[in-house]
C-alpha cells in the first residue's frame, strides 16, 4: 500500500471520528461533515481480528462511498486496498451475525 487510509482521508479533506453507537452500523460516510465515523462497538466485534486493521477497513469502506461507490465497489476497495481480498467478507459475515 503505498498511502495509509488515514493520509488519504486527510489528503482529500475527509475527518474521522471514532465513536461509539448501537450495533446497527460499522461505520458512516457524512457528506455533509465530510468526515467518516467508525462505531468502535463494531471494531469490538470484530473477533480475533486486529483492531487497528478493522478501523481501516471501515474507513477504507466509507472512504469509498465517499468518492460514491457502492456497497460491491467499497467492499473490492477495502481488500485491494488493505490487500486481503478476503477481509470484506470475513468482516460482513462476523457482524452480519450481531446486527
Amino acid at each position: 500500500m503505498s498511502e495509509d487510509i488515514y493520509q488519504t482521508a486527510r489528503r482529500l479533506g475527509i475527518g474521522i471520528v471514532e465513536q461509539r453507537w448501537p450495533l446497527v452500523t460499522a461505520g458512516e460516510w457524512d457528506a455533509v461533515a465530510r468526515e467518516i465515523r467508525v462505531n468502535l462497538a463494531a471494531v469490538e466485534r470484530a473477533g480475533g481480528l486486529d483492531r487497528e486493521l478493522v478501523k481501516r477497513a471501515i474507513v477504507a469502506h466509507e472512504l469509498c462511498h465517499a468518492q460514491g461507490g457502492d456497497e460491491a465497489a467499497a467492499g473490492e476497495f477495502v481488500g485491494e486496498l488493505l490487500e486481503d481480498k478476503e477481509l470484506p467478507a470475513r468482516l460482513t459475515e462476523l457482524w452480519r451475525k450481531s446486527f
